[in-house]
């Protein structure tokens, strides 16, 4: 995969991350999370240039 591909999941992971502090909430985005970091591995073993950190960030941060 190229960068583009991991941009690319990386911005439609990060549009599912829900918003607000309700305990619903918080359970999406721990679900969501935790697919981001599977994600992550999955890249990871497929390039090994692959920085999981970066992606991690670009998946879970909220677009302000």
């Amino acid at each position: 995969m190229s960068r583009k591909d991991y941009v690319a999941v990386a911005g439609l992971i990060r549009s599912r991350l829900p918003y607000g502090g309700t305990t619903t909430h918080k359970c999406h985005y721990a679900a969501v999370a935790d697919f981001a970091g599977g994600m992550a591995d999955l890249f990871a073993g497929d390039n090994p240039r692959f920085d999981r950190g970066r992606f991690l960030v670009a998946c879970l941060t909220p677009v302000a």
